[in-house]
């Protein structure tokens, strides 16, 4: 639902905060499958620990590591 309304308003960007916690591995797949839905339409930032989620939905990222940008690429590259 929260996903629903903030759609509604027309955003240029959506930001997602650990979106699969809580979630089992049914759930968590369709909602990997709708964020690379919306990602073709509008821009999509999520924040995980959970590698398999990020793995379903986002090709690239981003690490932080202590609150500072380590590295930049591909998700394998960000695991190591």
């Amino acid at each position: 639902m929260a996903i629903a309304r903030s759609l509604a308003l027309e955003p240029r960007v959506l930001f997602f905060d650990e979106p699969s916690a809580a979630l089992d591995e049914k759930t968590g797949a369709e909602l990997a499958g709708l964020l690379v839905a919306l990602a073709a339409r509008i821009q999509v930032v999520i924040v995980s620990h959970d590698r398999r989620f990020l793995e379903q939905c986002a090709p690239r990222g981003a690490r932080l590591e202590a609150g500072r940008l380590a590295r930049v690429g591909e998700l394998a590259e960000l695991f190591d």
